[in-house]
């Protein structure tokens, strides 16, 4: 996360009415599973032998090296076991990526876009997003940002379930990873410019950032009963910095009905996410004893609203005026005076081990850690509910392309259905899951593709030449500052120094 800035004071906004009712058929509608163990596990898995992740670096090296290309394919190999059966499709976007301050990148840096097509209108969707690469000395970045790797395993695995029962999302919902997010929201950016400028994509109607998850409530500092619960936060109208426009090329502005619309779901599976998780995860031991968890009384340490944070992946789908909602947990390690027990992100040290240590005071996860880790999945299943419903619906696909340019080779890749025949509408045609294609003159085409027993046609506009894209950074950005992190709580705890 490329935040150096203190979470600041979240504006409070007043609940609209009929939220008692919606939070009954919430709860009726969406599991009350506790997913705690597997989030935990899932973070051991991918972030204790895949170091650095430098996006841009890994050539064939070892994952203790550079794991950013043995992270992908963990990954992306989990969640298609959660998404089997769905006719899901895997796109990988690639982009020039900068590398870092005297580590230039010495391969494109790329995406994973793994799209479970609409039963109902599968050109629009719900996009899911987190980042997997790091920082060039880090050793796992557990919380930055595995944890939000994670949380949409767990997202897809609960809603995996739910389509192949009762149907597949009215809209397609995309799995997105996202490169390069610590060298200036490289990946998160030029995902956004392609979908302004016209490559083929579903349009998205919301985006959810995962972005560093475990390090919130309801897990204490150092798991001592006597603190209070670490804040978390679901970033909703965040302030966007002016130097940000040109990532895109310009600001397009929210619409207000939109932004109400986000906050107000937000609000509203709050309560419905404390209601389930209470059932499951309450009473909550701790160092010093046990507490009830998830209380009515305790939603306020889960705030909601804009915050002078900069910045996430959700910034570039901002800039294009999509509503966004970042969940996020502690940040304010790199303030002038942060707490004792703001956690190191971005440092050699974000480990599973010391995100175990700074939330339970031991080396071995509290289950206030998973519990941690479980609240931003549920809220993200139920905004996914809310936006695209399990509908049944005839087979459909999802169409991805590359930046169209007359004289440049495109590429095209399908979601849903089976073998896949393309027609350009230049004459030219391919078959395949993926094709690549190239127009040869600039002008408006119409590129069909047949999958089993579905169809679909885009509407292209391939232009003499597209505009450059500019990194909002003129020159790469350095990684940050090692810095000591030894709690006193925590000085003499074995494995926890």
């Amino acid at each position: 996360m490329q935040s150096l800035l203190r979470l600041s004071t979240l504006f409070l906004i007043v609940l609209c009415t009929g939220i008692v009712s919606l939070r009954s058929t919430l709860a009726a509608g969406s599991s009350g599973s506790r997913q705690g163990p597997y989030l935990l596990q899932q973070l051991q898995k991918l972030s204790a032998g895949n170091w650095a992740r430098v996006a841009g670096l890994d050539t064939g090296l070892p994952p203790r090296v550079n794991g950013h290309d043995e992270f992908a394919a963990a990954w992306t190999k989990e969640i298609m076991k959660s998404l089997h059966g769905l006719h899901v499709g895997v796109y990988h976007q690639t982009f020039h990526t900068p590398g870092f301050r005297e580590l230039p990148a010495s391969k494109p840096g790329s995406n994973v876009v793994v799209t479970v097509p609409g039963s109902q209108d599968p050109g629009h969707a719900v996009v899911l997003v987190a980042h997997y690469d790091g920082e060039p000395f880090s050793k796992g970045s557990a919380f930055d940002d595995a944890s939000g790797c994670v949380v949409m395993l767990g997202v897809a695995k609960e809603l995996g379930a739910l389509w192949r029962s009762k149907g597949r999302p009215a809209l397609s919902v995309e799995f997105v990873l996202f490169d390069a997010e610590e060298q200036g929201l490289v990946g998160s950016s030029a995902f956004a410019f392609d979908l302004h400028h016209g490559a083929i994509m579903p349009r998205p109607v919301v985006v959810v950032d995962e972005e560093q998850s475990g390090i919130g409530y309801p897990a204490r500092p150092f798991g001592l009963l006597s603190n209070d619960p670490f804040p978390s936060y679901a970033v909703v109208g965040e302030p966007i910095p002016s130097f940000i426009s040109r990532y895109i090329g310009h600001i397009t502005p929210w619409k207000p009905s939109a932004i109400k619309q986000l906050t107000n779901r937000l609000m509203t599976d709050r309560g419905s996410a404390f209601q389930r998780l209470h059932a499951v995860y309450s009473p909550l031991s701790f160092r010093g004893g046990s507490t009830p968890a998830f209380s009515n009384e305790e939603e306020y340490f889960l705030e909601i609203g804009p915050v002078s944070e900069c910045c996430s992946d959700n910034i570039p789908f901002d800039v294009l005026g999509i509503p966004t909602a970042t969940f996020v947990g502690n940040g304010d390690f790199y303030s002038s005076k942060p707490k004792d027990w703001s956690y190191p992100f971005d440092q050699p040290g974000d480990t599973l081990t010391a995100m175990a240590c700074d939330t339970g005071g031991s080396p071995q996860p509290l289950p206030a850690l998973g519990a941690a880790l479980d609240l931003p999945r549920v809220l993200s299943v139920d905004l996914v509910g809310q936006y695209a419903p399990a509908r049944r619906g005839k087979t459909s696909l999802s169409v991805f392309s590359s930046l169209p340019q007359a004289g440049d080779a495109m590429e095209f890749s399908v979601a849903g259905g089976g073998k896949a025949m393309w027609s350009f509408g230049d004459g030219s045609h391919a078959t395949g899951t993926s094709a690549t294609h190239t127009f040869k003159r600039p002008g408006s085409y119409t590129v069909t593709v047949r999958a089993g027993s579905a169809a679909t046609s885009v509407k292209l506009s391939v232009p003499g030449q597209q505009p450059p894209y500019k990194n909002s950074f003129p020159i790469p950005l350095a990684p940050p500052r090692i810095r000591p992190w030894n709690p006193t709580e925590l000085q003499n705890i074995a494995g926890c120094h």
